[in-house]
């Protein structure tokens, strides 16, 4: 009798011990993760022979899991060029194994720098694709991201937005719709095709972009064209585009606190109308960061952007340090 007592002990406290321990376990995978982003820069216009300092974003987002299968984010940016944002705010399903479906506020699939996360730039400023072409593409909608499950790895995007821009929840009778196209034909490369169409601010738009990036070793090269057709408060069609191409290269270092040095360059231009024959703006951007181990993410970074104009004098030419940190 006392032995069978003692077995039904031992097997009771193991029970106790492996339930309080997965309990613990999907306590810690339930547990909603805060991060956040804090870009702050001084930067001076050497045509002007002035300067500013900056908060450009001071990002923080509350994202996890309710049960595996569905996922949460929720993100704002207290000063998004000085502004209070409301930005992602979606539930993910994991429909199947290679197909995610989300519902709410995201970033619409277009252009690769402009799906960048701020703490994932190169550069202190954008390139003109993100700020003039891109800018401000993040919508409330439906999207399903799917992965073909083949050798080539292809990432499919797809979505239906209302069209109406950040928060704003209007009723409309027609929808935006959005595609983006991902390939890997070597590990190395990378390809991808973008299409946007709909109607923003009160104008029919439609959105073109392709993109290349490349990386050996510590290199990365990345171009990335884009183009937007749209009409102006006249009614007449205006077409604009902007293109830019990239290259760094990682000096890693065996350092306990300094991780890698990181030289890049980068040529950019924007172009309002095609058919107008004003060339607004060409930019070289050289570009020398530092990225520390200490934190999970920080850089310091210097950046030189020389403008040229075809037309107007050039006013822009100026000099940033921009601190990173992301947590």
């Amino acid at each position: 009798m006392n032995k069978i007592l003692g077995k039904l002990t031992l097997s009771f406290l193991v029970l106790t011990i492996t339930l309080n321990v997965n309990a613990q376990k999907d306590s810690i995978f339930y547990n909603p993760k805060v991060s956040g982003c804090v870009r702050a820069k001084y930067e001076y216009n050497l045509s002007t022979e002035s300067h500013r300092f900056e908060v450009r974003n001071a990002r923080f987002s509350v994202s996890g899991n309710v049960v595996p299968m569905i996922e949460y984010k929720a993100e704002i940016d207290l000063s998004d060029e000085g502004v209070t944002k409301m930005l992602d705010a979606y539930v993910k399903v994991n429909a199947l194994k290679n197909l995610e479906i989300y519902m709410g506020q995201m970033k619409i699939p277009y252009s690769t720098d402009n799906l960048r996360s701020p703490h994932q730039l190169l550069f202190s400023n954008r390139s003109f694709i993100a700020k003039r072409i891109s800018k401000n593409l993040r919508d409330i909608g439906a999207m399903a991201s799917y992965k073909i499950p083949i050798s080539m790895p292809i990432k499919i995007d797809m979505g239906v937005f209302n069209g109406s821009g950040f928060n704003n929840p209007e009723w409309v009778k027609t929808v935006n719709y959005g595609a983006r196209t991902v390939i890997e034909p070597l590990k190395s490369i990378s390809l991808s095709g973008n299409y946007y169409a709909g109607e923003m601010d009160d104008h029919h738009v439609e959105l073109l972009g392709a993109g290349c990036g490349f990386k050996l070793g510590h290199f990365v090269f990345e171009t990335e064209y884009a183009s937007k057709w749209a009409k102006d408060t006249l009614g007449n069609a205006v077409t604009s585009y902007a293109f830019f191409a990239y290259g760094l290269y990682h000096f890693e270092l065996k350092n306990k606190t300094l991780k890698r040095i990181t030289p890049a360059i980068r040529y950019d231009f924007y172009d309002s109308d095609n058919s107008t024959d004003v060339f607004e703006p060409g930019r070289i951007t050289a570009g020398l960061t530092f990225g520390f181990s200490k934190l999970t993410f920080a850089d310091i970074r210097l950046n030189y952007e020389k403008y040229y104009y075809k037309t107007l004098p050039n006013v822009d030419d100026k000099f940033t340090i921009e601190f990173i940190a992301k947590f």
